[in-house]
């Protein structure tokens, strides 16, 4: 289904029934197709709402529209909440999208029941020492094609058509073709959100102020968010709770779905959110 907002179009499905959960993808850039069927399951305890952030997938904004940023993005996502007729929901960020869920909620703290933030970090700094943490199995192309990504240096095209090899370096095991072929990014939002929104973001030193029942999970073979990171962001957030999944990298809930849906649906028991 699709909302129309004053200048975008937002796509977005709703699954199951009960308390709800929003998904937010990461990327940035990245349609909410990678996280499923993965997720799926969540279905079965939860209404979880699938969506496409403005400017990724099938969401667009409309010519003239306030440009791509947090603050757009949070205020979409409020819109969609209230247009759902829900008082509260837990919100789902992987990767680059625990950073809009932790930004929404600090923007909103009345609207978030939950936060579950997988594979995502208390603020860009580990993103600086990146290619120090690359593992000694990656190649020098791989290597290669990681430093024109993150330096700009593909054409938007280039850089597409690039997702999925550059996905892969991430999985501590081997990803199917369908996996892979299930990243769809928009290059032109990716460079936009890396070079003009994520220098701004300033959220580490408010995660103090979060009150809402907060799940952390990472993967220990997650060279992009090492376990450390994970930890500091689990103690950033009063009462935060954390697991970690093992033998898997950046996407756990692929990797192994079972353990994460068992540590997922185990928080959800112990916080009454489900």
């Amino acid at each position: 289904m699709k909302i129309q907002l004053a200048d975008a179009v937002v796509w977005y499905e709703v699954l199951g029934s009960g308390p709800p959960m929003v998904m937010v993808p990461g990327g940035p850039g990245l349609s909410h197709d990678y996280l499923r069927p993965h997720l799926d399951p969540l279905a079965e305890d939860v209404a979880t709402v699938w969506v496409d952030l403005p400017g990724t997938g099938e969401s667009i904004i409309r010519e003239g529209g306030a440009p791509i940023s947090h603050r757009r993005w949070i205020a979409d996502l409020e819109e969609l909440r209230n247009h759902l007729g829900w008082e509260r929901w837990t919100i789902f960020g992987h990767s680059y999208g625990g950073f809009v869920a932790m930004e929404y909620a600090l923007a909103h703290p009345e609207s978030v029941a939950g936060l579950v933030l997988c594979s995502s970090a208390p603020s860009s700094a580990h993103l600086e020492t990146l290619f120090d943490r690359i593992p000694p199995e990656l190649t020098p192309q791989d290597r290669k094609l990681l430093a024109e990504i993150f330096a700009f240096q593909l054409s938007n095209d280039e850089m597409a058509s690039s997702t999925q090899a550059a996905v892969r370096m991430f999985f501590r095991s081997k990803p199917s073709q369908e996996t892979l072929r299930s990243f769809q990014l928009r290059a032109d939002t990716f460079r936009h959100v890396l070079s003009t929104c994520l220098p701004t973001m300033v959220i580490e030193d408010r995660l103090g102020e979060v009150g809402a029942p907060t799940l952390v999970v990472a993967g220990d073979c997650d060279w992009e968010v090492p376990n450390e990171v994970a930890n500091r962001l689990a103690g950033a957030i009063p009462g935060a709770a954390i697991a970690t999944v093992a033998d898997v990298g950046h996407y756990p809930f692929i990797e192994d779905p079972d353990r994460f849906l068992e540590a997922v649906r185990d928080w959800l028991s112990r916080s009454a959110l489900s």
